[in-house]
């Protein structure tokens, strides 16, 4: 059913790459940061299986440590406590990406787990999809490298999700204007 090529688009790793997509695509768009992390989280489900089938092992490792802390982010509690698992998933992260890294690329997602801790421990709103814009360019680079086709659909789509939710909030929060009624832009906000 499925092909044995793992680079074949329609290869089960890839297959699993695009499910995370649709997880993906649907929780960048949410307005409630807790919705966008259990989004995410089901994301995570799909996106550590295809990883482990495509053999990058450095970016499966960095999608579980990343899952466990987007849930633990949900817990207003464990946001208080911040200043104890920043510093415990960046040691994570790094001695991760120390021990399984096998390209240049492969220490992307090391660095976008890291940048994005920062935002899910630290920010909200525009703020936190700022940090994330910039950590899902790390992922897409990486992913472009690793020819990951399902994974580079998702994060170009969470790129670009991010970007429009920034702009909604900013026109939400009164910091730029609203486009004219019946423009072209209008349809999207």
């Amino acid at each position: 059913m499925f092909s044995d090529n793992i680079y074949d688009p329609l290869s089960l790793p890839q297959i699993l790459g695009y499910i995370a997509t649709i997880f993906g695509i649907i929780g960048f768009q949410q307005k409630d940061d807790t919705r966008l992390k259990i989004f995410v989280l089901m994301m995570s489900v799909f996106i550590i299986s295809h990883f482990i089938l495509m053999g990058s092992y450095t970016a499966a490792i960095m999608a579980v440590l990343a899952a466990s802390r987007w849930g633990l982010s949900i817990f207003v509690g464990v946001r208080k406590r911040a200043h104890i698992f920043v510093p415990l998933f960046i040691a994570l992260f790094v001695t991760s990406a120390a021990l399984t890294f096998q390209n240049w690329y492969d220490l992307l997602p090391s660095l976008a787990s890291i940048c994005a801790t920062f935002g899910l421990f630290y920010y909200t709103r525009i703020r936190l999809r700022l940090i994330l814009l910039f950590a899902s360019s790390m992922w897409l680079t990486h992913n472009i490298f690793a020819l990951s086709y399902g994974p580079i659909i998702m994060e170009g789509f969470i790129f670009f999700s991010n970007a429009i939710m920034i702009v909604r909030f900013a026109i939400e929060n009164k910091k730029l204007p609203r486009d004219p009624k019946d423009s072209f832009l209008s349809r999207f906000f």
